[in-house]
């Protein structure tokens, strides 16, 4: 459980870096869209929340797996890897600003969870 709650942590603080970078950024798609650097730093960002998802136990993904699709991130994190040049930034926008908030929730919840847990 220890490296589930690190892994978890980890994830936290990159989306708390996309949240950050946008902010200073502008948070704007259309400023997203026209700046190399606000996309390398959210897509970089993305790729190690997908790359974190391999670090996980595979029991503690399949007990949550009702409330994020690991799959799908672990997928995000390939494109984002193999095929940077072909991206939608539409849809990484997207993500920032739906998926993004989803898994800062679920991290915190679990983090809580899991660390009362070995109070």
């Amino acid at each position: 459980m220890d490296r589930d709650i690190n892994v978890l942590k980890h994830m936290l603080e990159y989306c708390n870096d996309i949240t950050t970078d946008c902010n200073r950024m502008g948070n704007d798609l259309e400023t997203f869209k026209n700046d190399k650097l606000y996309q390398k730093a959210v897509t970089m960002s993305l790729l190690q929340i997908g790359e974190l998802t391999t670090h996980l136990t595979d029991e503690f993904k399949e007990q949550t797996a009702d409330e994020l699709d690991w799959r799908n991130l672990k997928g995000l994190r390939n494109i984002v890897a193999h095929r940077y040049g072909t991206i939608q930034f539409d849809t990484i926008w997207n993500i920032k600003e739906n998926d993004i908030p989803q898994i800062v929730s679920f991290c915190k919840k679990y983090i809580d969870l899991i660390g009362k847990d070995k109070e």
